[in-house]
């Protein structure tokens, strides 16, 4: 529907707006009040069209002065003749001077009221005020539940087996003793009968210890004892630390920023194995998505980085983020450190601090 008097709308005429009381009013051209544009009297600045541009007022170009005409003697009145025919219209006369002004005429009644007025258009949206304060940290929230426990580390290697114990020496057999000497051999008596059986003769002394016999050979080797139990394990290239974050980071760039206090050094002559984690808490008072990484030496660790949306109001939310990872450390000195870029939203978040957001940073070196 076209409102009001516009170029292109239909016949160009003030169409009324819909549900307005009243029957439909005149255009101020339509002088004939015909609803038609009679371009020749009602076009007033010819061009083409009737349109609220002819109910201007309109001045012509002024004409040029004409020159005065001689004045004529007068002549002596005649009889007054009879009227003759009138004769045909003669041709138009140059234009005579220009009249004076002449009194201002009256002042017309007035018009009727016009129609009410388009609507106008809506202005442009008020530019978006400033933020609001920051409003006040939200209470902690309940302790999560805690992580699943971890692998069991790997079984110490079996220590060397102990030496054998040499075999003890094989003892000299002593020498056998002399025998004693026989008793003398008794007369041989007559032979008569059988006499009694004489009795047994004492035993002769016990003979003197012979001397100690040569060394006997060395025996062969002894089986192998039993293996010994498994000895405790070592602590060598072992140790543990962590860090905590010392101030709150406002996470405004979509570059990585490291967090204030979460940054550990490792110190090693070979490439070593260690276990990496890091828990922290994120804030925001609008709408933020933010990323958080593990960094070894400068170098992002991969499957260390952990994507968190946080949403909120004026009192503001918050989120955590927990990341656990074993990697190879390389040779030499290296940093190990948290850090948190913004990726999209309508305002920035925060990071780490020494409050319900507080973050850790925990590196253990596990010997290889």
């Amino acid at each position: 529907m076209c409102l009001g008097v516009f170029a292109g709308c239909g016949d160009n005429s003030l169409t009324p707006i819909e549900d307005l009381a009243g029957p439909p009013g005149i255009s101020c051209w339509d002088l004939d009040e015909s609803a038609t544009c009679e371009t020749a009297t009602e076009d007033t600045n010819h061009d083409g069209n009737c349109s609220v541009a002819d109910c201007l007022p309109q001045s012509g170009p002024i004409g040029a002065t004409g020159q005065p005409g001689q004045a004529g003697t007068e002549g002596p009145q005649g009889p007054a003749g009879a009227t003759g025919p009138a004769g045909p219209a003669g041709p138009t006369g140059e234009a005579g001077p220009a009249g004076g002004t002449g009194p201002a005429g009256l002042t017309g009644p007035a018009g009727p009221m016009g129609m009410m007025g388009i609507p106008g258009i809506m202005g442009i949206p008020g530019a978006t005020g400033p933020a609001g304060l920051t409003g006040a940290t939200g209470a902690a929230g309940p302790t999560g539940a805690a992580g699943p426990t971890g692998a069991a580390g790997p079984t110490g290697a079996t220590g060397p087996i102990g030496l054998t114990g040499p075999a003890g020496a094989i003892g000299a057999i002593g020498a056998t003793g002399a025998a004693g000497a026989p008793g003398a051999t008794g007369q041989t008596g007559a032979t008569g009968a059988t006499g009694a059986t004489g009795s047994q003769g004492a035993t002769g002394s016990q003979g003197a210890t012979g001397s100690q016999g040569p060394i006997g050979l060395t025996g062969s080797t002894g089986a192998a004892g039993p293996t010994g139990p498994t000895g405790p394990a070592s602590t060598t290239g072992q140790f543990a630390d962590t860090a905590f974050s010392t101030s709150q980071l406002t996470v405004i760039s979509s570059n990585f920023v490291a967090i204030p206090g979460l940054s550990l050094i490792v110190d090693e002559n070979d490439p070593h194995l260690v276990f990496i984690s890091s828990t922290g808490g994120l804030d925001s008072t609008l709408f933020a998505s933010i990323e958080v990484a593990l960094f070894v030496g400068g170098v992002q660790v991969q499957g260390g980085t952990r994507r968190a949306l946080v949403t909120g109001g004026s009192s503001g939310t918050s989120d955590t983020w927990s990341i656990a990872l074993s990697t190879t450390v390389p040779a030499g000195t290296r940093t190990i450190d948290v850090r948190a870029r913004y990726v999209s939203g309508l305002l920035f978040g925060q990071v780490g601090g020494t409050g319900p957001s507080a973050a850790t940073l925990t590196v253990l070196g596990i010997n290889n």
